[in-house]
C-alpha cells in the first residue's frame, strides 16, 4: 500500500508513522528529514521536495510518506490520512514542544480552519480524515484505511475561542 500521511504539526503523523512502518515493514519516508534546510524566512522549497520525494518511492510497492508538507503537493498513492486534533489539546502539545507563542497560533489555527484537509482534497483523489486528539490504535487507522472512512470532525466551536482569545 502506498500511504500518504498529513496533518497539523503536532496532530501525531510521526508516532502513527513509525508504528505502522514498524508493523508492516514499509519504508517511512518522513519529509522534514528530506526538506532542504529552510531558507531565511523558513520556508520549503516545495518543488524539489516534491522531486525528492518521488526519487525516493520510485519503483516501491509499499511505502509510508509522513509529514506536514505532503498536503501541498500530489504524491501517488492509494490513500492518503490526514491526521486531525482538537486545537486546544493541539494548543498544549504545541507548547510543550517549545514553539513559540506565534507558531504556536498559526498551527491552531491552521487545524481549526481545515488547511490540511483542505489542501490535501484539492491535491488527491483518496482522503481520509482521522481524529487524532487522543492516540489512534493501528487496528483502527486501518480500519479507517480500508473503508475509506473519515471521522466527522467540526472544529467550529473551538475556532470561536480562538478568534476570541486572539483579538
Amino acid at each position: 500500500m502506498k500511504l500518504v500521511i498529513t496533518g497539523t504539526p503536532g496532530t501525531g503523523k510521526s508516532s502513527i508513522s513509525r508504528e505502522l512502518s514498524k508493523i508492516t515493514g514499509w519504508p517511512l519516508f518522513e519529509l522534514n528529514k528530506l526538506a532542504e534546510p529552510y531558507d531565511k524566512d523558513g520556508s520549503v522549497d516545495l518543488k524539489k521536495l516534491r522531486i525528492k520525494t518521488l526519487e525516493k518511492i520510485k519503483g516501491k510497492r509499499d511505502f509510508i510518506v509522513e509529514g506536514h508538507l505532503a498536503c501541498e503537493f500530489r504524491i501517488p498513492s492509494d490513500a492518503v490520512i490526514v491526521l486531525r486534533c482538537k486545537p486546544e489539546v493541539l494548543d498544549k502539545r504545541l507548547k510543550k514542544r517549545d514553539y513559540s507563542d506565534i507558531k504556536v497560533r498559526e498551527n491552531v489555527l491552521a487545524e481549526a480552519l481545515d488547511y490540511c484537509l483542505i489542501r490535501s482534497l484539492e491535491n488527491y483523489d483518496r482522503v481520509v480524515q482521522v481524529d487524532a486528539t487522543k492516540h489512534v490504535s493501528t487496528k483502527f487507522f486501518f480500519k479507517r484505511v480500508e473503508n475509506l472512512k473519515s471521522d466527522k470532525i467540526d472544529w467550529f466551536k473551538s475556532l470561536k475561542r480562538i478568534a476570541l482569545k486572539t483579538f
